[in-house]
């Protein structure tokens, strides 16, 4: 519908509120951002809302790096949508803000003094919002119980991204993550899941959890592919995400020494583990590391490489996860080995799957040679199956449903 019907015939429009648990918009472009473009773009949405919390001691960290002149762009956005008094526009319907957390959920006193903090926050920075509000909550995060609490809101909806209890190795915390989703559960109206594990959280839903894997958007991937030229002099294995404990560095080190003549080149963040992975990996010749990448140039860097890799470990560290890079690897149609994480062993026709050291380097030391293109066109098929704007066209249509039962909206 038109926006001028719409306003003829006083057509209220759909404002979400997104509680994204930390501060990261604009740097990778996850799950939680691409459903607030496309959210966007559903000619129903007024607005949509962003709000992120951020650490009292992410937040430190980040102001000394812009007081050192250390701070890049998005370092300095983040600060900056921290601070202000109110969202900031990003594109026509899309606002960001961010609420300052003291990050500490195990001694009751904090807990509740954060939960008077954000909820403080929240109601300053979204203060004259209103029409129909969709709240869409990615817990855990004390955000999440201060903002269902605190925001007024039609319809309360919830994505349930990565089994943070079954990865976490602190048993206090394992149990108030789990309290937290016992308590804030039972508010649903809508539950959405990226894997199967995260449904045993149904035994606190008042609805079924559906299992939404995520996606990709295969035209900045088709683009990638009409501007390729190819002019490499050698062939190119390819990787980008995180270097941290859920790496299994001997997968990379067992091929960079059976492969000396293969370039391997990664991008991505890392943290202390993963820098001392990466001490490893710097010692050969046929390894470089651009650090990070930023998400609009993924695509173009996966579509020059001849096989992608996914060197996660298959274990508790990964359980609960869909890896968003297995579906963007598969846009671009080209040889891809991985270990058994999530989703890759949904696709294993097209995917080799690897888990040890020389299995894997054998892999792709195959996959280097592969010459299948009714390979190449079946991955990209599987991508396009996956589109994220159906996943997020469908999110959208069960949400109006539900306001429209509930007598909210029309």
């Amino acid at each position: 519908m038109s926006e001028k019907l719409k306003g003829l015939m006083n057509y209220p429009g759909i404002t979400y509120i997104q509680l994204w648990r930390q501060s990261d918009w604009g740097v990778y472009c996850r799950r939680n951002e691409v459903f607030t473009h496309f959210l966007e773009v559903d000619e129903d949405t007024e607005n949509i809302f962003h709000i992120e919390e951020m650490t009292l001691k992410v937040f430190l960290i980040r102001f000394v790096n812009l007081l050192t002149g250390k701070a890049n762009d998005n370092v300095r956005q983040h600060i900056f949508k921290c601070l202000s008094t109110k969202p900031i526009k990003t594109s026509g319907k899309i606002f960001v803000s961010a609420v300052l957390s003291l990050g500490s959920n195990n001694v009751p006193i904090l807990r509740s003094i954060n939960t008077f903090i954000i909820k403080i926050q929240l109601r300053f920075k979204l203060r004259g919002v209103g029409g129909t509000k969709v709240l869409i909550v990615y817990p855990p995060s004390l955000m999440a119980l201060a903002g269902i609490q605190c925001l007024k809101h039609d319809l309360l909806a919830f994505d349930l991204i990565d089994d943070v209890a079954a990865r976490c190795e602190d048993d206090n915390k394992k149990i108030i993550i789990e309290s937290l989703y016992s308590e804030i559960l039972p508010k649903a109206d809508k539950v959405i899941t990226t894997g199967a594990s995260l449904k045993r959280y149904s035994r606190f839903c008042p609805v079924p959890v559906e299992v939404v894997p995520n996606g990709v958007d295969l035209s900045p991937y088709e683009k990638a592919k009409n501007e390729a030229q190819n002019i490499k002099q050698e062939q190119v294995v390819g990787y980008v995400g995180s270097i941290n404990k859920t790496f299994d560095p001997s997968l990379v080190e067992e091929c960079l020494r059976e492969l000396p003549d293969v370039k391997f080149i990664f991008f991505g963040f890392y943290d202390s583990t993963g820098e001392k992975h990466l001490s490893v990996f710097n010692k050969y010749k046929n390894f470089t590391f651009n650090g990070s990448l930023h998400h609009s140039r993924v695509p173009g860097f996966l579509t020059s490489c001849d096989v992608l890799i996914m060197p996660k470990a298959n274990d508790v560290s990964t359980v609960g996860g869909d890896s968003m890079k297995i579906y963007q690897y598969l846009a671009t149609g080209n040889s891809i080995v991985s270990t058994g994480v999530d989703p890759a062993s949904s696709f294993s026709d097209v995917i080799t799957i690897a888990e040890d050291p020389v299995s894997f380097a054998d892999a792709v030391k195959s996959a280097l040679s592969e010459a299948s293109v009714l390979k190449r066109e079946k991955r990209v098929q599987y991508a396009a199956q996956n589109s994220w704007s159906v996943k997020v066209k469908n999110f959208t249509v069960d949400i109006k449903d539900i306001l429209r039962k509930k007598g909210a909206w029309k």
